[in-house]
């Protein structure tokens, strides 16, 4: 209901907006606030690392599932804690799957795979979402500051594409993937995130601010951002000039990513409040829907969905890989490859130095660089 002018009712929020805030594209009059579901988002973007439907490209660089496939080839479990079936769930909901590939041990394991650093930023992406709208530890500054790392680096991602023609994507991933078969596609959406993920980004990190600045202008109590996605505890003194510098440490750090990747040069790098500008044109250009302009859209960026479990994204994935994994295979790896174990400690996994004997029954009996350890069966499969 886009002709509904709900946000000039008297009873809206109105917050002063400071103007030089480019990268900001709420109004100041907002008659609800709301998020959208963090959970079902990062499991949306898990998703779209196993879809048939997308090979996406970051800068030089491709974002694939298959890194993380052969980081678990190479290396222990007792390192990462992963199996193929965290890397490929069956149930494409499956948040811990999300916690999994993108926690901090995988993020620094994934710098031993060659031609990684896409995939990790991607990755990244996921951690930051789930720092800044789902861990309860996170503080609310810190929050704004993941959120925005995520905005900012899938700004710079959605500009940069839209600076390039589908032909030349297309020549890229076929160097790329010079010895797999590239199935094109009539846009350029392949290689890109879905819209309702990027929007709901978008959604999530602008509330954030927004409910900040309701608290530091005085118009809410700061007990409003003590609400359960967050958590029960007192939230530290805002002021703008913090909520600034944490937006511009953000900034920093997709600007130095995106060189990373060959995105941009460094001496070419959009400055914030250029790609805020291209930013917001490109986004009002990609509305997923409005009903008082159902004919502009961006015909490059047309919407499409990983969510659902049709039988060509349930046979493959977007990078040719096979998605069959069983107890049996996951029981196999440990075991095969615990001579290479180069942690000493175990994060989310129950080694043991010595059990009580009468669960002996619970747990295998391993040998880690020579030393005898005791592994629980759960943890194995």
């Amino acid at each position: 209901m886009p002709n509904q002018q709900f946000h000039l009712r008297d009873n809206a929020f109105y917050v002063d907006i400071p103007k030089s805030w480019d990268w900001f594209f709420m109004r100041n009059h907002q008659r609800i606030v709301f998020f959208q579901d963090s959970i079902h988002l990062c499991t949306k973007l898990r998703n779209r690392l196993l879809s048939s439907k997308a090979t996406m490209l970051f800068g030089d660089k491709l974002i694939s599932i298959g890194h993380i496939l052969q980081l678990i080839g190479t290396s222990s479990k007792l390192n990462h804690n992963l199996v193929k079936s965290d890397v490929l769930p069956k149930d494409r909901q499956n948040f811990v799957s999300c916690e999994k590939i993108s926690n901090e041990v995988v993020l620094n394991d994934l710098t031993s795979i060659p031609a990684f650093e896409a995939t990790k930023i991607y990755l990244e992406i996921i951690r930051n979402i789930r720092y800044a709208f789902i861990n309860k530890d996170t503080n609310y500054i810190d929050r704004i500051h993941y959120a925005w790392r995520s905005v900012f680096l899938i700004r710079f991602w959605y500009t940069w594409l839209s600076t390039k023609t589908k032909s030349e994507l297309d020549s890229t991933i076929a160097e790329l993937l010079f010895s797999q078969a590239h199935k094109k596609k009539n846009t350029k959406q392949q290689y890109f995130i879905t819209l309702p993920a990027m929007f709901s980004i978008e959604i999530n990190s602008h509330i954030l601010v927004y409910l900040a600045l309701l608290v530091i202008q005085h118009k809410l109590p700061t007990t409003c951002l003590n609400v359960p996605i967050f958590n029960s505890q007192t939230c530290e003194k805002l002021t703008v000039e913090a909520l600034e510098n944490a937006i511009l440490q953000a900034y920093s750090y997709a600007s130095r990513l995106v060189c990373h990747v060959n995105m941009y040069e460094q001496h070419h790098i959009l400055s914030l409040r250029k790609m805020s500008k291209l930013a917001s044109f490109q986004l009002q250009k990609s509305r997923i829907v409005d009903y008082s302009h159902l004919n502009q859209h961006d015909p490059d960026f047309d919407s499409d969905s990983d969510d659902s479990s049709d039988e060509e994204d349930e046979d493959t994935t977007g990078n040719g890989i096979d998605k069959e994994d069983s107890t049996e295979d996951d029981d196999n790896y440990v075991s095969d490859h615990l001579f290479k174990v180069s942690s000493t400690t175990f994060q989310g996994m129950r080694v043991f130095d010595s059990i009580n004997p009468t669960l002996a029954k619970s747990y295998f009996i391993i040998n880690i660089n020579g030393a005898k350890k005791y592994l629980h069966k759960q943890t194995a499969a």
